[in-house]
Order: C-alpha cells, then structure tokens, then sequence
C-alpha cells in the first residue's frame, strides 16, 4: 500500500475502464520516482447515474480550470 505520493510531481497519470463493468474507472498517477497510486471509483450510485463520459468530460473541464487559475496567478505574481 502507498503511504504517500509527492502530488506536485505528477508525471502522467492513466484512465481505463474495465472491459467488465462499464461503471467503475480506473485511475493511476504516477510521479517523478515511478512510485504510482491507483484508485477505482463506482460512477453509477445515486439518485442520477453519471456515465463514464460525463466524468471524463467533467474532469477534463476541471482540470483546465485549475491550469487556467494557475497560470492566472503565476502571471499576476510575475506582475507584482
């Protein structure tokens, strides 16, 4: 079991649905030490079942949101 992973030194990270069941994805992150952390989240519970194209595309918004909001403020410190 992983203890710990530094997040900020993300290398790559994977996305995989399991040919058996189409509402469970599975994500690994990995990072400058190859040390990699895997989870497996369920994306059918719920009152509104979410497929596994809208948390993909959700994550995706996501995460160009928080490069976006980043870059904003890396540039407005440079600014300063």
């Amino acid at each position: 079991m992983l203890k710990e992973i530094s997040l900020h030194r993300i290398t790559d990270i994977s996305v995989e649905i399991p040919q058996y069941d189409y509402n469970w994805i599975e994500l690994t992150v990995r990072n400058t030490n190859d040390e990699k952390f895997e989870f497996t989240m369920f994306l059918g519970e719920g009152q509104k079942k979410t497929t596994v194209y809208e948390f993909l595309h959700k994550l995706r918004d996501s995460v160009e949101q928080a490069i976006k909001e980043h870059l904003d403020a890396e540039h407005s410190k440079s600014d300063d």
